[in-house]
C-alpha cells in the first residue's frame, strides 16, 4: 500500500511541477506525467519482488544490521 501512496505522491509533484511551476516543452511534461507513474509503479513491484526473495533465500539484510548493533 506504500508503495502505491508514494507512486501516486511522485506523480502528483512532478505533474503539478511541470504543468503550474516550470515552463518546459510539451515532450518534457508528457515524460513526466504517466510514464513516471508506472516506472515508479514497477520499481515497488520489483523491489517488493527481491525482497521475498531475500527473505526466502535466508539473506535478509535486516536482521544482521540488528544482530551488528547488539
Amino acid at each position: 500500500m506504500g508503495i502505491i501512496i508514494a507512486s501516486f505522491v511522485k506523480y502528483l509533484i512532478l505533474f503539478t511541477a511541470v504543468s503550474y511551476i516550470v515552463d518546459v516543452p510539451d515532450k518534457i511534461a508528457k515524460v513526466m506525467s504517466l510514464p513516471q507513474l508506472i516506472t515508479t509503479l514497477s520499481g515497488g513491484v520489483i523491489a517488493m519482488l527481491v525482497y521475498k526473495a531475500l527473505r526466502f533465500t535466508g539473506m535478509e539484510i535486516t536482521k544482521d544490521i540488528v544482530k551488528d548493533k547488539k
